[in-house]
């Protein structure tokens, strides 16, 4: 398989604009949540302590037990063909500032300033969701994606620019949307995406981990 043929299916989904900034996004939330040895540290002591026992008493290690309980900042024993592995803080590191030089990742992007709904959403009544987004980087689309119950399939809702914007925040638009009625006891999760231009070519969510990590609120009895 040549260069320009490998990985067809990422190349596909890549060159959709939409699907990229999307992906783009998700990188930044890596790095800006995970990609970071203030996180990840603790996380490699909590394992490396899972395994020392075992390790220590491996007869057929291919490093020293001083060797791998200096992992975190220590060049690795062994390699291959492209040498020594680095030390994992290292890597992570290294990693980490690569991708936040990365021009793809410093692309200015919409600033999502506010997400509200309902305080208690009723049954068989929608749920207005209003937005504020900055305008240093204008949206030139803003989604309301929900799902009804966990594990759903997310649906999406463009979002309308509020033309009067009463009680808007200096430096931003209001957009607003509504999420359709559901039934009493019904739990309903929901996120924000902003697109740039097309001609930038970024987007932005709220909250970051978009499905994973989105806002929800359960349906109160009609009448309550």
């Amino acid at each position: 398989m040549t260069q320009s043929n490998a990985r067809p299916v990422i190349r596909r989904l890549l060159s959709n604009p939409n699907l990229r900034a999307r992906y783009l996004a998700h990188v930044r939330t890596i790095c800006d949540e995970w990609l970071d040895w203030k996180a990840l540290g603790p996380v490699f002591e909590d394992y490396r302590a899972m395994a020392a026992d075992d390790v220590l008493s491996d007869p057929h290690n291919l490093a020293s037990f001083g060797e791998f309980f200096d992992s975190d900042v220590s060049e690795s024993a062994g390699g291959g063909p492209f040498g020594a592995p680095p030390g994992m803080k290292r890597f992570v590191d290294a990693r980490r500032e690569y991708l936040l030089k990365h021009p793809e990742l410093a692309k200015p992007r919409p600033a999502i300033v506010s997400v509200e709904g309902a305080s208690a959403p009723q049954a068989g009544k929608p749920v207005e969701v209003v937005v504020q987004v900055g305008q240093e980087v204008p949206a030139e689309a803003v989604l309301l994606y929900y799902a009804v119950g966990r594990g759903a399939p997310f649906l999406s809702i463009a979002m309308k620019a509020d033309p009067a914007q009463p009680s808007v925040k200096s430096g931003t638009r209001r957009y607003t949307a509504a999420i359709p009625a559901a039934p009493a006891g019904a739990d309903v999760y929901y996120y924000v995406e902003a697109r740039a231009a097309r001609s930038i070519g970024t987007t932005t969510f709220s909250p970051a981990r978009t499905e994973m990590g989105a806002l929800h609120y359960r349906v109160d009895a009609k009448g309550r």
